[in-house]
């Protein structure tokens, strides 16, 4: 009763031994929180471009850094850098 094909319940198997956070789990992940919070203090920020619903035109978009929270409002183009060689 309740079976599927081939005996099977629809229940996952249980593990044979208890799923734990072993200590290199724990000292992988501080790694990955350090190494963010270094690279936001550098500078290093990881954008996402964001929409603010509430707000139109060009000030409705606005980016967020994916790790401190840092928000950028600035919404002019940045200029543009000289190229050796380049131009005219």
């Amino acid at each position: 009763m309740g079976e599927g094909r081939d005996g099977d319940t629809g229940r996952r198997p249980r593990l044979d031994r208890p799923d734990r956070i072993t200590r290199a789990d724990r000292v992988r992940r501080l790694g990955y929180r350090l190494r963010g919070r270094l690279l936001c203090v550098i500078a290093r920020h990881d954008w996402a471009q964001l929409r603010n619903p509430e707000v139109g035109g060009r000030a409705a978009v606005y980016r967020l850094c994916r790790r401190c929270g840092r928000e950028r409002n600035e919404y002019s183009p940045r200029a543009p850098r000289n190229v050796a060689g380049g131009g005219g």
